[in-house]
């Protein structure tokens, strides 16, 4: 297991599954979901170094899941303020 850091924060963690490699990203909905896209987001900086082939988004009642292909080709990228960040909606997910 590899923790992910950006600005001395762990954001998430890179896990082996099944011969894949995972990153996780726990949230809380009420302060990470990007409302107006009903997405959630990774730093740019840090996705463009993800070496994994999928992404799940542990909500605290659901685990979210996709490709990383998938996040990179329908992800947008966007700046509010804390960095530019990759959205993905999640009605791009399937629920694990």
């Amino acid at each position: 297991m590899e923790k992910i850091h950006w600005q001395n924060k762990i954001i998430g963690e890179v896990v082996e599954r099944d011969s894949l490699k995972v990153f996780v990203k726990s949230v809380n909905p009420e302060k990470h979901k990007l409302r107006i896209f009903d997405a959630y987001g990774i730093q740019e900086e840090v996705f463009e170094k993800l070496k994994v082939d999928t992404i799940w988004i542990k909500e605290p009642t659901r685990t979210l899941s996709t490709s990383y292909e998938n996040w990179k080709s329908t992800g947008v990228v966007r700046d509010f303020g804390d960095g530019k960040q990759r959205f993905l909606s999640v009605k791009h997910m399937v629920n694990l």
